[in-house]
């Protein structure tokens, strides 16, 4: 069995950084600089797709790794007009094998067309995966990494958030995600 790699513990773990999140404004002026971090829970006010539209806004997309036990029709489709628009230049989509069975018709299709409409930008693969993760390197050098308990789809349940600044982290992620995406 191959050896996972390991990541050590943040370098600073600041309670500060932690709260629950009732109102999706109040990550305005929140996201953190290089080499930071925050975590939060929200029940309703934010869902992943929301999260990842924020972060989008910060401006352009070098590579997205979307790693989802499940991905929504709606999140699907702003995925294409993302990739369609040339938000993302390069995207990787990680879902669950068990996503077909899961979805009559839904995402999967709209998944499916974009690979293969843009062959060279964007990669679909099933893989036996429950993470939940979303990395993005910006044009702009910063380097999102999103790790949570949240599908990327709308749900009304309490999720948990962690968003980091990090390069080292998002390349560790790319790092074990890499056999998936060949």
């Amino acid at each position: 069995m191959q050896e996972i790699p390991t990541f050590p513990n943040p370098p600073q773990l600041d309670p500060s950084q932690w709260f629950a999140l009732d109102d999706f404004r109040q990550l305005a002026g929140r996201l953190p600089d290089h080499g930071g971090l925050i975590s939060f829970v929200t029940y309703r006010a934010l869902t992943a797709p929301d999260l990842l539209a924020l972060l989008l806004g910060c401006g352009a997309c070098d590579r997205a790794l979307l790693c989802s036990f499940n991905v929504s029709e709606e999140a699907a489709g702003f995925l294409d007009g993302m990739v369609t628009e040339g938000r993302i230049d390069l995207l990787d989509v990680i879902v669950s094998n068990s996503m077909p069975r899961l979805q009559a018709g839904g995402a999967l299709p709209v998944l499916e067309a974009m690979t293969e409409r843009l062959p060279n930008r964007v990669r679909l693969r099933l893989a036996d995966v429950h993470a939940k993760v979303y990395c993005l390197a910006m044009a702009s050098g910063d380097n999102w990494v999103v790790e949570t308990s949240a599908n990327l789809a709308r749900n009304s349940r309490i999720e948990l958030f962690t968003i980091w600044n990090s390069a080292e982290r998002l390349f560790w992620h790319a790092e074990w995600t890499a056999a998936l995406v060949r």
